[in-house]
């Protein structure tokens, strides 16, 4: 029995990044685990597609052309529908006073953008085992296994 595949939603209005992503998630996941990736370059479309996907995972960048990061993680964990699934903050810059807020906010991690391919693939490959597999959340239903 195939299960449903874990949808993650990346929102970061940064083409490359998104690209780098893809081949990250690509590189990574193996065949019995189907990871769905929905990329948003700006954040008013991020809640949007959260608010109708409700994702397994978000991959945030506070850097947005349209809104702040932090307002988009404050609405996600304002609202029931949202508030439930895991943000990980994924900027490339962060101020203590950025990161500290981040949390205020309910932010589940605060990770800086990796400087190289490798580095990127072993964010993922962690991020994705521990959020995907490991971590249990309320009303979730059973995930493919990472391996």
């Amino acid at each position: 029995m195939e299960s449903k595949p874990s949808v993650v939603l990346f929102i970061d209005d940064n083409d490359a990044d998104s690209i780098l992503l893809r081949e990250a998630f690509a590189s990574v996941v193996t065949p019995r685990a189907s990871i769905l990736l929905r990329v948003e370059d700006d954040g008013t479309a991020g809640l949007k597609v959260a608010r109708q996907l409700h994702p397994d995972l978000i991959l945030l960048d506070l850097t947005l052309p349209d809104v702040d990061g932090l307002d988009v993680l404050q609405a996600l964990k304002s609202d029931e529908a949202t508030r439930h699934i895991p943000v990980i903050v994924y900027s490339e810059r962060g101020s203590e006073e950025r990161i500290r807020r981040a949390y205020e906010l309910h932010a589940n991690a605060y990770v800086r953008k990796s400087v190289t391919f490798e580095e990127l693939c072993w964010t993922i490959d962690t991020l994705s085992r521990f959020w995907l597999t490991t971590a249990k959340l309320p009303g979730e239903v059973k995930r493919a296994a990472l391996c």
